[in-house]
C-alpha cells in the first residue's frame, strides 16, 4: 500500500496536519460522494415512494438492514443477528444501561478514566435507581496489563452486576486486556459491557474472541465513516433481558439485533456512506490498516524519545508498554499550558491536536492516513517550545 497515495483519497489540505482522529475521523472523498449521491437520489425520487412495508429505501430505522449488519458481523467477529445499528458508542451504552432492570445497591464497576458517554448513564442510574458505581483508580501512565486486571478484580463483590470498561481509553489510548477482563467477569457471573468507541479501524477487533456480553462501538473515528454511524453487539441471552430505550413496531421481533435498533426515521444516506467506508477498509485489508495505525503510534513515541531536548520538557501519560498502546499518544509539558500549545500548533503551524484536559494531557491520534513526515513536522514544532 502506498500510504501517500492513500492520503490523497481524503480532502485534507496538503498544508494541514490532522492528528485528532480520536475525536472525529476525516471522511474519504468517495464516501462523501456516495453520501451526496444517495441524498440527491432520495430527494429526486421521493414522490415515487408508496410507503409500503416492503419498500422503505427512502428512510431507515424501521428495517433490519441485513446486508450492512452481515458485513459488520463478518468484519468484527460477531453474529449479525446480535448486531444493532446505532449512531455511536454512547447510544449503545445507554441502550444497555437503561434497558436492564436494576435494584438499589446493585453494583457497577468502572475505572476512573471513562469517557462521559460511558460514565454518565451510570450516574443517572445512581440517582434514579440507587445503584452503586465503583470507580477503580488506575495510575497514569499504566505500565503493566496485570495491574489493570488486579485493580479491577479487587473491586468485585457479591453485589456486582455489571463491569463497564473501555477497550481503548479515550483520553490516554490505553489498550485494556479486554479478553481477560471479560473472562474474569464471566467467571463471577457478572455482565460485561465494553466501550469500543476508539476501536474499529484502530486495532483488530473480534468480538466473539473477546467474549463480551455487550460491545458498543463508533465508526466515525478510526474507520472514517460519517458521524452518525455506530453499532451495538449484545449476546442474545443478554438481549432478552434488555428493555427498549427506544421502541417502534418491531420491538418484539425475534431478531434481537433488529429489535434493539428501533430508533424511528433515520437517513439511509448515512448507511450508504458507511458501506462505502467499509469498502475502503476492506480494500486496504483490516490487518494492514490496523498495523499501519500501530506502526505510526510507535514511530511517534520513538521520535519523541530520540529527541532529548523535547523529552526533557514533557512526560508521557500514555503507556509505553507495547501491549497497552496503539494509535493514541498523550503527553504533557512540564511547565507549558496545554491550550497554549494547541493554539500555537494550529495558528502558526496548521497542526491539529487536542487538549483532552486533566489528567490526560495533549492527545495525538495517528490514523491510517497520517504520514511519517507529518509526525516529523510535529516533533520539530513541539521542540520549538521554550
Amino acid at each position: 500500500m502506498n500510504w501517500r497515495t492513500f492520503r490523497k483519497r481524503f480532502p485534507l489540505p496538503d498544508d494541514e496536519i490532522f492528528l485528532n482522529t480520536g475525536t472525529l475521523g476525516c471522511t474519504a472523498n468517495s464516501v462523501i460522494e456516495r453520501l451526496c449521491q444517495s441524498q440527491r437520489k432520495l430527494a429526486a425520487t421521493i414522490a415515487h415512494w408508496e410507503y409500503l412495508n416492503d419498500d422503505r429505501e427512502w428512510i431507515t430505522g424501521y428495517t433490519p438492514e441485513n446486508n450492512l449488519r452481515n458485513r459488520l458481523g463478518r468484519l468484527f467477529g460477531a453474529n449479525p443477528s446480535e448486531i444493532s445499528l446505532t449512531q455511536n458508542a454512547t447510544m449503545g451504552i445507554n441502550f444497555v444501561a437503561h434497558g436492564l432492570d436494576w435494584k438499589p445497591g446493585d453494583e457497577v464497576i468502572q475505572t476512573d478514566q471513562e469517557h462521559p458517554g460511558a460514565r454518565c448513564p451510570w450516574e443517572v442510574l445512581t440517582e434514579r435507581n440507587g445503584i452503586v458505581v465503583k470507580r477503580v483508580h488506575l495510575p497514569i501512565p499504566l505500565d503493566d496489563p496485570a495491574e489493570i486486571l488486579n485493580r479491577i478484580e479487587s473491586a468485585f463483590t457479591s453485589r456486582t452486576k455489571l463491569l463497564a470498561v473501555p477497550h481503548i481509553t479515550s483520553g490516554l489510548g490505553t489498550v485494556f486486556p479486554i479478553k481477560e477482563l471479560c473472562a474474569m467477569a464471566r467467571a463471577k457471573d457478572v455482565i460485561t459491557l465494553v466501550d469500543g468507541a476508539q476501536v474499529p479501524g484502530h486495532i483488530m477487533l473480534n468480538i466473539g474472541d473477546i467474549g463480551a456480553d455487550a460491545y458498543s462501538a463508533s465508526l466515525h473515528k478510526w474507520l472514517f465513516a460519517p458521524a452518525g454511524n455506530g453499532f451495538l453487539y449484545v449476546d442474545k441471552a443478554l438481549a432478552n433481558r434488555i428493555w427498549h430505550t427506544q421502541s417502534s413496531e418491531a420491538w418484539k421481533d425475534t431478531d434481537t439485533g433488529f429489535r434493539l435498533q428501533q430508533r424511528g426515521t433515520g437517513n439511509p444516506s448515512l448507511l450508504h456512506a458507511l458501506d462505502a467506508a467499509l469498502d475502503i477498509f476492506e480494500e486496504v485489508n483490516p490487518e494492514n490498516w490496523c498495523l499501519r495505525v500501530k506502526t505510526l503510534g510507535d514511530f511517534l513515541r520513538r521520535r519523541i524519545l530520540e529527541t532529548p531536548d523535547l523529552c526533557a520538557k514533557l512526560r508521557f501519560n500514555t503507556s509505553m508498554h507495547p501491549e497497552l498502546c496503539a494509535g493514541i499518544t498523550s503527553i504533557e509539558f512540564v511547565d507549558i499550558p496545554l491550550q497554549s500549545v494547541v493554539r500555537h500548533l494550529w495558528d502558526n503551524c496548521k497542526i491539529r491536536v487536542r487538549d483532552v484536559g486533566e489528567p490526560y494531557g495533549l492527545r495525538i491520534s495517528t490514523a491510517a492516513y497520517t504520514q511519517e513526515y507529518e509526525i516529523d513536522e510535529l516533533i520539530t514544532k513541539l521542540g520549538e517550545f521554550k
